[in-house]
This record gives C-alpha cells, sequence and structure tokens, in this order.
C-alpha cells in the first residue's frame, strides 16, 4: 500500500469515527444523508459539466466551498447556529474538491441516500412474495380438502 492510500484509509477511518462520535451523543446538525446530499449535488450542479465553464480548483477544499451554497443545504440546516461551527470541525479533514466522488462514496453516497426507497422496494416484494405464498398454501389445502371429499364419495359409493 502506497503512502497516498494509507493517508487515505487513515482519512477514512477518521471521518466515520467523526460521524459515529455524533450519531452516539445525537448532538449534530449535518448529518451523513445531509452532507453526502450535499457533494452529490455539487458534483451534479458544479463539476459534470465543461472544464472550461467551471471556476473551481481542483485543490480548493471542499467543505469551504460547500458551506456558503444556499441551493446545496437544506434551509433549517443552513440557518442553524450550529451551522458554521459544524463546517469548522469537518474541515479539519481537508477534503479536496478533486475528491469530491471518493469523500461522496466515503459518506455512503447512493446507497444512503437512495437507501430507504431500495428498503421500501425490498420490503414490498418480500410481502407481495409471503402474499403469493399464503395464496398458494390455501389453494393446496382447498385441493386437499377437495380431494379429501371426492374420495369420501367415492368410497361411500363403491
Amino acid at each position: 500500500m502506497n503512502i497516498s492510500n494509507l493517508y487515505q484509509k487513515i482519512k477514512k477511518n477518521k471521518i466515520n469515527e467523526y460521524f459515529k462520535k455524533k450519531e452516539e451523543g445525537n448532538g449534530y446538525l449535518i448529518k451523513k444523508v445531509d452532507l453526502s446530499s450535499a457533494v452529490r449535488k455539487l458534483v451534479s450542479r458544479f463539476l459534470s459539466g465543461k472544464r472550461e465553464e467551471q471556476d473551481i480548483s481542483p485543490e480548493s477544499e471542499l467543505l469551504l466551498f460547500l458551506q456558503p451554497r444556499e441551493d446545496i443545504w437544506k434551509k433549517e440546516i443552513r440557518e442553524n447556529a450550529n451551522f458554521e461551527k459544524e463546517i469548522s470541525e469537518l474541515s479539519t479533514f481537508k477534503i479536496l474538491i478533486k475528491h469530491s466522488i471518493d469523500f461522496y462514496d466515503v459518506l455512503g453516497g447512493d446507497k444512503i441516500l437512495l437507501g430507504e426507497e431500495v428498503k421500501k422496494d425490498i420490503q414490498h416484494q418480500e410481502e407481495k412474495k409471503i402474499e403469493e405464498q399464503n395464496k398458494q398454501r390455501i389453494e393446496e389445502r382447498i385441493n386437499n380438502r377437495n380431494r379429501s371429499r371426492r374420495n369420501r364419495i367415492q368410497e361411500t359409493i363403491f
């Protein structure tokens, strides 16, 4: 493992520890999903266009760029008194704009943002499967009962 990969792994662990401590203490404003969403918006709105159209240095700090962007944050987060403090805490990780996608993945990326929808879809599919299994069991019981009745009727006749 080279120095750069080791450094990135250490940074990833520190980021995860930061959010774990915040979640345990329940005293945080910016959750992983909120930050992940902000990074996704940055990438889709500012970084996915043509290079010559953008005035963003890849070496700029990501969170310092995200902080003043009103269109990236939910209003209730942006206007909270703890917003500046938490951005300052997160800025200590020194994430550069060129690492936005990696940072997005560390935060959970699509999995965390789309997780609820995926869970609902899976749950719905499982419910349909259980419902289908229950229908099959009922049909089997009815068929078995009908067979038993036919057998009794045939026994009675013969």
